[in-house]
C-alpha cells in the first residue's frame, strides 16, 4: 500500500489493514514523504469561496490525523505482526514519484492499494496531474496502470466516502445529459 496522506489515504489503509488480519496475507505500507520543493503547497487549488485560511487548517488538520493514523498503524499492528511492515521513502520532486512506484515494484506485490485523491494541495500531485490519462484513477494509480509503468499488479484505488469526488476543484461526480453538457450529480 502506498500512502501519501488526506482521507482516501487513510480510508486506503483501514481496507489494507484489514486486509491483512486474513491468514497468509502480508501488508507492505510505504509512506511517501513529500520534502523541500515537494512538500509546497499549491494555493491554485484552493476555493476562493473557503479563504485560504481554511484552506490552510484543513491542510493542517488533514496532516495531523494522517501522522495519528500512521502513529496507531505502526503501535497496534506492525509492532505485532510479522506479516506487516512500514517503510517510509522521501520525495524531493516529481519525478521521485515513479521512481518510488519502480522500486516497490522490483520487491514484488500482487495488489497496490492507493488513494484516489489527487492532490492533497501539493504542488507535485498538482504537476503530475496533469499529465494523468486517467482521473478517476488518481496519480498514483495511473502510473501504475500506465504501458510505461509495466505492472501485472492489481490496482485498487480508495476514496473515502463523503469526500465529495473533487479533485483539486474538478469535480468527477458528473453525468451527461441529452443536451450536451453536464449535471452534477449529488
Amino acid at each position: 500500500m502506498v500512502f501519501v496522506g488526506g482521507p482516501d489515504d487513510r480510508e486506503a489503509l483501514a481496507i489494507a489493514w484489514r486486509m491483512a488480519g486474513r491468514s497468509g496475507t502480508q501488508l507492505s505500507l510505504v509512506r511517501i514523504l513529500l520534502l523541500g520543493e515537494a512538500a509546497k503547497e499549491d494555493a491554485s487549488v484552493h476555493d476562493e469561496s473557503q479563504g485560504i485560511l481554511s484552506a490552510v487548517i484543513d491542510t493542517d488538520k488533514q496532516k495531523e490525523l494522517g501522522e495519528d493514523y500512521i502513529s496507531t498503524f505502526r503501535l497496534t499492528a506492525v509492532n505485532n505482526s510479522d506479516s506487516i511492515s512500514y517503510s517510509e521513502i522521501d520525495v524531493h520532486s516529481d519525478e521521485d514519484i515513479p521512481a518510488v512506484l519502480k522500486e516497490i515494484e522490483k520487491i514484488g506485490c500482487d495488489i497496490y492499494i492507493v488513494r484516489q485523491g489527487n492532490c492533497r494541495n501539493s504542488k507535485i500531485f498538482s504537476n503530475l496531474l496533469e499529465w494523468c490519462e486517467c482521473l478517476e484513477l488518481g496519480v498514483i494509480g495511473d502510473i501504475l496502470v500506465s504501458n510505461n509503468f509495466g505492472s501485472c499488479s492489481f490496482v485498487f484505488v480508495v476514496q473515502q466516502y463523503g469526500y465529495g469526488g473533487m479533485i483539486c476543484g474538478n469535480n468527477l461526480n458528473q453525468k451527461a445529459t441529452n443536451k450536451g453538457t453536464f449535471e452534477f450529480v449529488v
